[in-house]
């Protein structure tokens, strides 16, 4: 009995430590994304443009600068040594004038030459300074992608396991904690697997090019909210629909089972988050332009300068402010990029001990 115990202990470990090994290695490999790269070399381009730009223009100057004082410098050598007359004078004078704005537009032409030039050459030069990365980078994404699709299936297997060792009635208390123990963390281990992959879609585009149809929005939050309804009376949550005021049909465009994930994802965070018998109200609202989907909890809120990084991959808020480590901190990344595929936007609204409303806004579709 105890061997089975210390054995079962043992798996359990393994387990976690397996979990916070994955967890880990994906943060670091999903952290990044592909229009990072793109932003960066832009950033580079303008770095390096803009010490090119002062290097032209310094040099521009000081070759007009130097032209001209020596012109000057004849034109008074000249004058000392004879006489002319004042016409011959005035004359020398304006060809003087006409030499240095010809030498003007000259030094403007060929360093705006040169500089045009160079943008183009830095932005190539700063795609060779990120290719070594953006490769490495892309390797470490297609092992991720294919880590998780590999464990996702010996996963399902274990759980399945150990649903049916649960089912034993012979099994001693002891013994059905441990098991109902183990089950949770393959659980959460499978679902951390199931964000990687669709993360892992949503890098290489392959949400946006999934089958798109109009949606009626309020029969999706109806489904999203039956879908978490036993979830959330677990965590002795109340779930409440805000009926819409708007009496004509509500519809998007997109792929229904990634939208509702979506709307899902948010929906979860504020029964998570929440204080014990506390409320979650979605509620469905639109103008001349969008369609807001309101989901507000009288959870344990944000400080405002959290707010921007729980669209980060992996972040969770302050766990000593919640009631249990929930979740892997990667639904509202997974939100915001399924979003931001159909052209919608995710905004978070927040006071500490208040509560928390996230409004997902989607371009209306007649």
């Amino acid at each position: 009995m105890s061997l089975m115990f210390i054995s079962r202990t043992c798996e359990k470990n393994y387990l976690r430590n397996m979990l916070n090994e994955l967890k880990q290695f994906a943060e670091k490999v999903t952290g990044l994304r592909n229009n990072q790269f793109h932003l960066t070399r832009l950033k580079l381009t303008a770095i390096y443009a803009g010490l090119l730009f002062v290097v032209f223009l310094f040099s521009g100057l000081v070759t007009h600068s130097v032209f001209t004082g020596r012109l000057e410098h004849r034109a008074i050598f000249r004058g000392r040594s004879f006489s002319p007359p004042p016409h011959v004078i005035e004359i020398g004078r304006e060809a003087r004038q006409q030499v240095r704005r010809e030498l003007a537009t000259s030094i403007f032409l060929v360093n705006g030459t040169l500089f045009v030039g160079s943008v183009g050459l830095s932005y190539f030069l700063a795609g060779l300074t990120l290719k070594p990365i953006q490769r490495m980078y892309n390797k470490q994404r297609q092992f991720m992608g294919d880590a998780s699709h590999e464990l996702r299936t010996p996963l399902a297997i274990l759980q399945t396991d150990l649903e049916n060792e649960l089912a034993n009635p012979k099994l001693k208390k002891p013994e059905r904690e441990n098991l109902k123990s183990h089950l949770e963390e393959v659980k959460q281990m499978g679902g951390i697997v199931k964000d990687l992959l669709l993360i892992s879609r949503l890098d290489n585009h392959e949400v946006s090019r999934a089958k798109k149809e109009n949606i009626d929005l309020s029969e999706l939050v109806a489904e999203a909210v039956n879908r978490l309804k036993g979830y959330a009376d677990a965590h002795k949550v109340q779930l409440v629909v805000s009926p819409s005021n708007n009496q004509k049909k509500i519809t998007a465009r997109a792929n229904k089972e990634h939208l509702l994930q979506a709307v899902s994802n948010v929906i979860k965070n504020g029964i998570d988050y929440n204080k014990p018998e506390g409320t979650v109200k979605v509620s469905l609202e639109q103008d001349q332009e969008q369609v807001i989907i309101s989901v507000a909890d009288t959870g344990i809120g944000i400080d405002q300068d959290e707010i921007p990084k729980l669209f980060d991959r992996f972040y969770r808020v302050d766990q000593s402010r919640t009631r249990e480590a929930v979740g892997s901190g990667l639904g509202l990344s997974i939100v915001q990029s399924i979003l931001h595929t159909y052209d919608g936007k995710v905004a978070i609204e927040s006071r500490p001990g208040k509560g928390t409303t996230v409004k997902i806004s989607l371009p209306i579709h007649a």
